[in-house]
């Protein structure tokens, strides 16, 4: 191989070690404020229930409810409850 060719790789080289250690020292002593990504599950949980008219899966916090004694059903709308209440027995 010629000197020229030589050279070319060694620039390469000395260019390429310099960005590592770019990235090196930007990484680890200059902090950045980065932008947290919201992951899944983040923030508050809450029960889901379902609807036993139709189904629906809603929030807890949502739902129309109807006390039948010590139990607490839980429904997605107020036609829903309404049907719930004229079903026989």
């Amino acid at each position: 191989m010629t000197t020229m060719g030589f050279s070319l790789i060694r620039w390469f080289l000395i260019g390429f070690l310099l960005y590592l250690l770019y990235r090196v020292i930007r990484s680890s002593w200059i902090r950045t404020p980065r932008r947290r990504r919201k992951k899944p599950g983040d923030g508050t949980v809450e029960d889901m229930v379902k609807d036993p008219v139709c189904g629906t899966y809603i929030p807890k916090s949502q739902a129309v409810t109807i006390k039948e004694g010590t139990t607490t059903v839980y429904f997605c709308s107020q036609k829903c409850a309404d049907a719930y209440r004229q079903k026989p027995g």
